[in-house]
């Protein structure tokens, strides 16, 4: 009788964190909310000072600025959401869990249980939920004059820090194609076309090439769509390439031009 009065207790324990972290969750959300509408004032009051403090150029920035943000809330929103179902889902699985494991494992056993339906329910909210279809960030581009087509694959393929060389031929991208599988898992895979058709060409069904991806499933050629957003990157990347070889070659040159008027203004002396 007592022991199982203990692991009432400790079950009643569990669920009162637990709704105590679904509470949380709900205070970060409103807060992601609350971050979102104020990038809608932002860009509003941008359009509203167009033409008077602000230059065109510079409100343009500013835009794009609060749009990267905007998409990172809508994915952060998404994955609180997941987090927030995966510990409903917990709730249902508590008590059970720590009959079976008793008290001591308890914890343990809740931490595992919990990492896979967090896993799995973020991953399923990140498929489901993008900036298309986000109200908040619906809101913005309307106020922002932005086109919400392809926001999903903007926050898809940004998630890591831009890296020009392809996985698979470790050269830099040309023509660069996401892998809609590995996008829907979180992962942000890129190749080069000519890459990972040579790849599906030999093999028409495996895995992901890119060390390290979240998505353990099969891939195929369906899977293999254009990324804008890289096209975009890799052009700024070597725009600002060519940038700073220039800058380089005109300081090269004028360092020559300074030694050649050093030199020439050294006098002799016998």
């Amino acid at each position: 009788g007592r022991g199982r009065r203990s692991m009432s207790t400790t079950a009643a324990h569990v669920n009162v964190r637990i709704n105590d972290a679904v509470r949380k969750h709900d205070n970060a959300m409103a807060g992601v909310e609350d971050s979102m509408k104020l990038g809608i004032d932002i860009v509003r009051g941008l359009e509203d000072s167009a033409g008077y403090e602000l230059d065109a150029e510079r409100t343009k920035h500013m835009t794009e600025e609060c749009d990267k943000h905007m998409k990172a809330f809508v994915k952060v929103q998404a994955r609180l959401k997941g987090q927030k179902r995966a510990l409903q889902e917990l709730l249902q699985h508590s008590q059970h869990i720590v009959g079976e494991t008793g008290e001591q494992a308890a914890g343990d056993a809740l931490a595992k249980k919990l990492a896979e339906l967090t896993e799995r329910a973020e991953e399923a909210a990140l498929g489901r939920e993008g900036p298309s279809t986000n109200a908040a960030y619906k809101d913005f581009a309307g106020a922002a004059g932005l086109a919400t087509d392809g926001a999903d694959d903007d926050v898809q393929c940004t998630q890591e820090e831009f890296n020009p060389i392809c996985p698979v031929s470790q050269t830099e991208l040309v023509d660069p194609v996401r892998l809609r599988a590995c996008a829907r898992a979180g992962a942000r895979c890129v190749f080069s076309k000519a890459s990972i058709d040579d790849l599906l060409r030999r093999a028409p069904s495996t895995t992901c090439p890119k060390a390290g991806c979240a998505y353990n499933g099969r891939i195929t050629r369906a899977d293999v769509e254009r990324c804008k957003d890289t096209e975009r990157k890799l052009k700024r990347y070597k725009d600002q390439q060519r940038h700073k070889e220039a800058l380089e070659r005109a300081r090269a040159v004028d360092e020559d031009a300074l030694d050649e008027d050093e030199g020439a203004g050294v006098t002799q002396i016998d």
